[in-house]
This record gives structure tokens, C-alpha cells and sequence, in this order.
């Protein structure tokens, strides 16, 4: 009997990867609502500029099941585009791979620019990796490799390769936190951030310059700053916050990369 490939296994993989991000999202919410991280005033000041630090209290490492649901979530996005070629293979082929077979198979994430040929791409492990699907997706895949970008690292799917591998063959990627936004009165203070890098307890994220004279110590300016789980990975990821990137993967695949595929699958 002839069989079919489907998208439905790698969307369902695709949505659980927004599960866990949906519930890292909720966590960090939590950690970082309980006030172990706060913006405050000490009264130093740098010219007319008031200083604003970060304070830290005890517990403030990121806490361990953070990197649980990063990694779960990681897998699942990098486990959706292998599926898609599983389910491509079977489409191209008309039938159910062999264990071998689908063994063989997996999405290739290439950024080498010396892969910008076809011929090139598919010789070596991509070309394997793509053995028993059609010439034409080989050619779709082709075309949303990394290698093709002016900077191939700084792509979404090299990033996923990146911080996936990371996750399966090394450690947990336990992240730092950095400053994630700064909003305030624009009619009440001027504010500089001045943060680089990754946030601990005494570090510099902002200057205040009031309007008129500085208030007394009894006005909070916590609710002006929030904070974020950051990755601690060096470049293209370093200090940037880790729901943006596993968001902006995750909607690159569901809208850059499956779409180019629903014309393979009846």
C-alpha cells in the first residue's frame, strides 16, 4: 500500500517546543517577580546623574529546571525539521522507510559558505542526510541553509544547531541575567543604561537625571528596569535574552521554513 508523508508529526512537534517555551516564559516570570533582582537608588551620583544598580539577593543564580525547559524546548524545535525530512523521504519514496533508512536521514544545518552550491551541499554528510528525499526538496532545504546568509552564524538555524548541540552533548545551558527592558516617565528623568553585559549584584545598569531636584530616597525606581534570563554562550547569543531567541526560532520555523514544504504532501 502506498504511503504518504505528512506535516502533522513535525507541527506537533513544533508546538510542543511552544509549550516549554511557553512554560520558561512563566518560570522566569515567577523567579524574577519575587523581587530577587531589583533596580535601586543608593544615592551615588556622577556628575548630575544618580546612579541606579542591580541588588541581588541570596538565590539569585538562574535556578536549574530553567535549563531543563530551554534544552526541551531546543530538542523539540531541532526534532520538528528532522521529522520534516523523515516525512519528506516517505513522500518521495511511497512507502515507510526501513529502520536503516530512516536512521539516515536528518535536516542539515550548514553554514560553511563553501556549501553555497548544490553539488557542493549535497556531497558528504548533507548529501546523505538527504538521501531518500526528492531532488526538489533537496534543492528547498538547499536554499534555507545558513551558509547562503552574509553572517551564516548569526541565523536562526545556526543558532538552533549551536545551542542544541550544546544541550545534547555537553551541559545544560543555564543562563546569566542581564537587564531586559528600561521604561520610565519620560516627563520626570533622562536615563542612560549602561549595562554590557551580563547583571550581579552591585552592577551599574543605569544613570537617573531628574528633572528638577532629585526626590528623596522613599521613591522606588524598580518598577522602571526588569530583567531577563540571558545565555551565557559566546557570540551570536551572548547576553541576549533567551525567550527572544527560542521565540525567533520557533517562528522562523513555523513561518519561514514549513510553509515551503506544503506543496510536497497531498
Amino acid at each position: 500500500m502506498t504511503r504518504h508523508g505528512s506535516l502533522a508529526g513535525p507541527t506537533l512537534k513544533l508546538r510542543r517546543a511552544k509549550e516549554h517555551l511557553n512554560a520558561f516564559e512563566r518560570e522566569t516570570s515567577g523567579f524574577f517577580g519575587t523581587d530577587t533582582y531589583r533596580a535601586v537608588r543608593e544615592g551615588e551620583m556622577e556628575g548630575s546623574y544618580e546612579i541606579v544598580r542591580a541588588a541581588v539577593s541570596r538565590g539569585g543564580a538562574v535556578p536549574v529546571a530553567h535549563g531543563l525547559l530551554v534544552g526541551d524546548c531546543l530538542h523539540n524545535l531541532r526534532s520538528a525539521l528532522d521529522h520534516l525530512v523523515f516525512q519528506l523521504a516517505i513522500e518521495h519514496q511511497g512507502r515507510v522507510l526501513s529502520q536503516t533508512e530512516g536512521q539516515a536521514g536528518s535536516f542539515p544545518i550548514v553554514a560553511d559558505r563553501a556549501s553555497r552550491g548544490m553539488p557542493e551541499f549535497l556531497k558528504g554528510k548533507p548529501g546523505r542526510d538527504l538521501k531518500y528525499v526528492s531532488p526538489k526538496a533537496q534543492a528547498v532545504i538547499h536554499a534555507l541553509q545558513p551558509c547562503h546568509a552574509r553572517y551564516p552564524d548569526r541565523t536562526w538555524l545556526a543558532i538552533l544547531g549551536h545551542l542544541d548541540n550544546i544541550d545534547k552533548h555537553r551541559r545544560l545551558l543555564l543562563g546569566g541575567t542581564a537587564l531586559g527592558s528600561a521604561t520610565w516617565p519620560t516627563d520626570a528623568i533622562d536615563v542612560t543604561l549602561n549595562v554590557r553585559g551580563l547583571v550581579k549584584d552591585g552592577t551599574e545598569i543605569g544613570r537617573i537625571k531628574w528633572r528638577g531636584e532629585p526626590p528623596g530616597p522613599e521613591v522606588d525606581v524598580n518598577d522602571y528596569f526588569s530583567f531577563t534570563v540571558a545565555f551565557r554562550e559566546g557570540r551570536p547569543v551572548q547576553v541576549r535574552a533567551t525567550i527572544h531567541i527560542l521565540m525567533n526560532i520557533f517562528v522562523h520555523i513555523r513561518e519561514r521554513v514549513f510553509p515551503r514544504f506544503e506543496e510536497f504532501f497531498p
